[in-house]
């Protein structure tokens, strides 16, 4: 009927955006593409305004493929409870909601800019499991995983492998154009090339968030 094609349409869309949503999180890739000519036609540099683009289209995606459903249910002979709870289909459905409604919700700026960035973290942290239930749910959504999962599989694996220094901030200054500089000892080991960015931690402050910093310092 009319409202399974709409959520199957609606499913669909999730398939395709629960894929390309990992892509713009790929830091080291992004790296080495802003290296070569892509970075002339891809706003590379752009990446997590695209992921947050992405997010929104999956979640109100999702709201509408759940919405067509209940719908269905109506239509069908058994209680609307039975294919909400007792179905493979509708308890996964569930769970993925309340999962990736908590992802949106705290992902938005008065959340996230608001003071409660940890919570914006560890909510965030779901994805693991929200991307679990979803190969339950969606029959076919492992051959869009497939590919972008293997690659961001991989980067997490480059990045749990990547060098991690404490040093000292020895002087802090308020740059034009409201830019924060940090003078620091660089540590010995540490090596860079040109375009490279760092991010930053200070434990004392938080140990979930990390910030980017543009390196700037000749190589000696």
């Amino acid at each position: 009927n009319i409202y399974v094609q709409i959520a199957r349409g609606f499913g669909a869309t999730l398939n395709f955006n629960g894929a390309i949503i990992l892509l713009p999180m790929m830091r080291n890739f992004i790296t080495k593409f802003r290296k070569t000519q892509l970075y002339n036609f891809i706003p590379l540099d752009d990446a997590v305004t695209f992921h947050r683009f992405v997010g929104h289209l999956m979640f109100f995606s999702g709201l509408f493929h759940t919405i067509a459903h209940f719908f269905n249910y109506t239509t069908l002979p058994n209680s609307f409870i039975s294919y909400l709870f007792y179905t493979q289909a509708g308890l996964t459905g569930v769970l993925i909601t309340i999962v990736f409604t908590a992802m949106w919700i705290t992902a938005l700026p008065s959340i996230r800019k608001g003071g409660y960035f940890k919570l914006f973290y560890i909510a965030h942290m779901g994805y693991i499991l929200w991307l679990i239930i979803l190969l339950l749910h969606g029959p076919r959504f492992w051959k869009w995983l497939l590919i972008p999962g293997v690659l961001f599989i991989y980067e997490r694996f480059k990045r749990s492998r990547s060098l991690v220094h404490e040093t000292t901030v020895y002087d802090v200054s308020l740059l034009p154009s409201s830019v924060l500089g940090l003078f620091m000892n660089k540590p010995n080991t540490f090596k860079y090339q040109a375009g490279d960015y760092l991010y930053i931690k200070c434990p004392s402050i938080s140990n979930f968030e990390w910030h980017p910093f543009t390196i700037s310092s000749a190589p000696e």
